[in-house]
């Protein structure tokens, strides 16, 4: 793929990605493990160039862990790349799911509002699995956790689990 920018390296106040020049197929909603996803990022990766993709973005939900591992295996394929996340909001009790695209992979701030998320995501399971307790479906959290194997675990992981 001539022309590809190569992502910005994490921590160096970027890491968000360039998108390569010239026309292309795109995939800017995708996850891995780190969140509710199946494949690693690396196996993204591959699944997307095996696809024809010029471009990706990351989003797992309430995360960037994923982001530098998909950079570097991007850009050791000539794929563009967008750093990006699914951010979980409640407005007006409802749940709603923000896209955010060329994200700072080390800005503290956000990094702090992922990690507010992700503890209330694990609350969550807690009450998930307090409730299926209540109605005689035993689970337990630890399990559900140790399934998930990230930070920002949610309803397809307690899916799974049972």
């Amino acid at each position: 793929m001539s022309g590809a920018s190569t992502p910005s390296a994490p921590g160096t106040g970027g890491g968000a990605g360039v998108p390569p020049t010239g026309a292309g197929q795109a995939d800017l909603h995708l996850h891995t493990v780190h969140s509710d996803g199946t494949y690693q990022p690396s196996e993204l990766v591959a699944a997307a160039v095996g696809h024809g993709l010029s471009v990706i973005a990351l989003t797992d939900h309430d995360t960037l862990e994923g982001c530098a591992a998909t950079a570097a295996a991007a850009a050791a394929a000539g794929l563009g790349f967008i750093a990006g996340t699914e951010i979980t909001a409640e407005v007006g009790g409802r749940e709603l799911h923000i896209l955010g695209y060329f994200m700072d992979l080390a800005d503290p701030v956000l990094l702090g509002e992922l990690a507010r998320a992700q503890s209330i995501r694990q609350e969550r399971i807690r009450e998930m699995v307090r409730r299926l307790n209540g109605r005689g479906i035993g689970l337990e959290p630890e399990s559900v956790f140790q399934l998930a194997q990230c930070k920002a675990p949610g309803r397809p992981h307690v899916a799974r689990a049972l």
